[in-house]
């Protein structure tokens, strides 16, 4: 890019931040969620301390944990993506992230579902109020904006970033390696560190939508998505890994907007990738040329979902 390009307005609450890539009146066409984008180390730190002495890690490990869990590059992506798509085709974008990290607290998944199983809650019964408190704060204002995307007709994309190879998985679909308990997040890390290793090698998903309800994502962006990975040499996937639940928040974007579901490998945006001798999961960085290609192939397929939808309208 030949400057950044910073959003005319940023909100940010307890519980969310917004970011608005747009004109004054703040109206946009491209809503990009991105529920795991916070890695969750401040959130520890200031917000909620006393979760670093429940849980059952060792500080170096907890913090490969929040690493591991968060959503690596969703963050820097989304914003590429709302940059180029206003420089450059003069389309108008809303950012929204959680201020929490889905390692405690999910922003993907509905309530009961967001809590993760990291401490005892029977335990603390005072946090888990608190935390979800802060989710339904979070979701007030995701309904708030996904109504105000409905009326402007916007298109969504619920953004993800995934492990380059799932561990030690057997089955093809699941909802995770192996369902972490407050006793077993060392393994839980483990696994992870070790699925480049002995794990099935995944390529980028793409969310059909969820045929058994009658729900499916818009046909146009899934498209347009679809071909602008294929054209740049990138593997696409329907609906593996990971399907569409009904307890997935991704699935109400579905059921709202005309919204697409992606989830991208790391190695797509990682400078040290999983065929490097040195590589940890845990410790990623963004190398900024992979940013920029995959950020052009979302813009443009916005744009040509976007040419797809005036023809289907006529």
């Amino acid at each position: 890019m030949s400057k950044t390009v910073k959003p005319f307005y940023s909100k940010y609450y307890e519980a969310i931040s917004l970011h608005f890539y747009t004109e004054e009146n703040l109206k946009f066409d491209l809503l990009i969620t991105c529920p795991h984008a916070e890695l969750g180390s401040a959130f520890v730190k200031f917000d909620y301390p006393d979760i670093a002495d429940i849980v059952k890690l060792k500080e170096e490990d907890f913090a490969d944990f929040l690493a591991i869990e968060y959503d690596f590059g969703t963050h820097a992506l989304s914003h590429a993506i709302a940059e180029k798509l206003y420089e450059e085709y003069g389309l108008k974008t809303l950012v929204v992230e959680p201020t929490f990290p889905r390692s405690i607290l999910d922003a993907g998944r509905l309530y009961p579902n967001c809590l993760r199983n990291i401490v005892d809650y029977n335990e603390q019964p005072e946090l888990r109020e608190s935390l979800v408190k802060l989710y339904e704060a979070y979701m007030e204002k995701l309904c708030h904006a996904v109504a105000v995307a409905k009326s402007y007709g916007a298109l969504s994309i619920d953004l993800h970033t995934m492990s380059t190879y799932s561990p030690n998985v057997i089955q093809e679909r699941y909802a995770e390696a192996i369902s972490e308990t407050p006793d077993n997040l060392l393994r839980y890390i483990e696994l992870y560190k070790n699925s480049h290793k002995d794990g099935e090698k995944r390529v980028t998903e793409l969310f059909s939508g969820d045929a058994r309800n009658g729900i499916f994502a818009s046909t146009e962006l899934l498209k347009s998505l679809y071909r602008g990975f294929q054209a740049n040499d990138i593997a696409v996937e329907f609906d593996k890994p990971y399907i569409l639940a009904e307890h997935l928040v991704a699935h109400y974007l579905v059921c709202e907007l005309a919204t697409v579901c992606i989830d991208i490998p790391k190695d797509l945006l990682s400078v040290i990738t999983t065929t490097d001798a040195d590589y940890d999961i845990s410790k990623l960085t963004v190398d900024k040329i992979k940013l920029d290609n995959v950020a052009e192939v979302f813009a443009s397929s916005v744009v040509n979902a976007r040419k797809l939808l005036q023809l289907k309208k006529g």
